[in-house]
Formats: C-alpha cells, sequence, structure tokens
C-alpha cells in the first residue's frame, strides 16, 4: 500500500510539472486503485491490518488530494472519507 500511494504521488507530481512525460490513462488507473481500496471505514490498510493503518491512510489521503486538485474528480470523495476516519479515531 505505501508504494501505490508514493507512486501515485510521484505521477502526479510529475503531470503537473510535465504532463507529456505521464500517460494520462496510468494515472487514471493508478487513482481508481487507491480509490477501490479504501476500506468501509474509511481507511486504507494492508493485508495485516486491513481496517485501516494510520500512516497508509495518510499518504493515500495526500495523493487523492493532489488528485483532486489536479482534476480527478473521483479523488475528493475518498479523501473527504479518509480524512473523516482519522478524525472519527479513537484517541
Amino acid at each position: 500500500p505505501y508504494n501505490s500511494s508514493l507512486s501515485t504521488l510521484a505521477l502526479l507530481h510529475t503531470w503537473q510539472r510535465m504532463p507529456e512525460q505521464v500517460e494520462k490513462a496510468s494515472l487514471d488507473a493508478a487513482v481508481a486503485a487507491l480509490i477501490r481500496s479504501q476500506s468501509s471505514e474509511g481507511g486504507w490498510g494492508s493485508r495485516h491490518h486491513p481496517q485501516g493503518d494510520l500512516s497508509i491512510t495518510r499518504w493515500h489521503i495526500q495523493a487523492l488530494d493532489m488528485a483532486a486538485r489536479l482534476g480527478w474528480d473521483s479523488a475528493a470523495a475518498a479523501a473527504a472519507r479518509g480524512k473523516a476516519c482519522l478524525t472519527d479515531r479513537p484517541a
């Protein structure tokens, strides 16, 4: 999961600066994969923590926030659900 969010974030940064260097279809697929992997609770986890892991969730939110700013409208709702999941976590 870390690799997915970090590689998507790197591609988004590249897209922002040099869009001709990144195939849009690849970014579409990467953003869609992040959204699909979101748990029903709103976070993201791993094989060992499927309900949600704090650091994985934060990386995914960061990638999806950037995707939303760059025009991937579907990313905004998933990022908002992730943020709500973080604020609803017990202390």
